[in-house]
């Protein structure tokens, strides 16, 4: 079965190979590894998402150095041209634990010149909660592009170090996008230090943007303890 699959893998279809992929991470042999990660030059960001996916599979039959190599192939796959690919990879790599050759390998895509990229890392970086990533995280919240700054936002919430709340109270009270203020108001609601309360009733008074009013109120409630959870972010 997995040779047969292997052979499918380099099939004209983009369609079998996808299905190829899909099958190679179903069964889950490391076996497959090799061949899958040849695949990653396919010419269709579709059969590479597949591969991707197939790879993030693949951890149970792995040992650990397998598993060190294929996070770090997981982690490259984050500089991928697509954005489909990419996002695949911050998902796949979420699943597998915080290798740490992987983490200093997304720690390194934070500072790529492509924002998508960026993103990517922010999130599966998300995904992994390493607490030795918070500095870098906390350096993307300056970056340039907004939905990196609201990742960053994200993840660090996700890590939960109630040191990065005036960080974020910054964010909620000084970023341009009303994306990120929002991210910022829920990620305060939910790390829960009291200190944030009145600028969280500030924006839920005075934003000009509604979600970031829904936000803030929310984040009020929660920090008072009168709600209960259940809302998952604006992200």
């Amino acid at each position: 079965m997995i040779p047969r699959l292997i052979d499918l893998l380099r099939d004209v279809d983009p369609a079998v190979r996808i299905t190829a992929a899909q099958s190679l991470g179903k069964i889950g042999r490391v076996e497959a590894a090799p061949a899958l990660v040849e695949s990653l030059a396919d010419g269709d960001p579709s059969v590479r998402a597949a591969v991707v996916w197939a790879l993030g599979r693949l951890d149970e039959e792995a040992g650990e150095e397998a598993r060190e190599e294929i996070g770090t192939v997981l982690a490259g796959a984050i500089d991928d041209p697509s954005v489909a690919v990419k996002d695949a990879a911050a998902s796949a790599i979420g699943q597998r634990g915080p290798l740490p050759g992987v983490v200093t390998r997304l720690v390194q895509s934070l500072q790529s010149p492509d924002a998508a990229s960026r993103r990517a890392a922010a999130t599966a970086l998300g995904w992994l909660e390493a607490a030795s990533t918070t500095g870098p995280l906390t350096e993307g919240l300056l970056d340039e592009d907004a939905g990196l700054r609201q990742r960053a936002l994200s993840a660090l919430g996700e890590i939960g170090d109630r040191h990065i709340v005036p960080k974020v109270l910054d964010r909620l009270i000084h970023d341009g996008d009303a994306g990120v203020r929002g991210e910022a108001a829920y990620r305060l609601g939910k790390l829960g230090d009291p200190q944030a309360l009145a600028f969280l009733r500030e924006a839920a008074a005075k934003d000009e943007h509604v979600n970031v009013r829904r936000w803030a109120e929310w984040a009020v409630r929660e920090l008072e303890g009168t709600i209960g959870p259940g809302l998952t972010g604006p992200g």
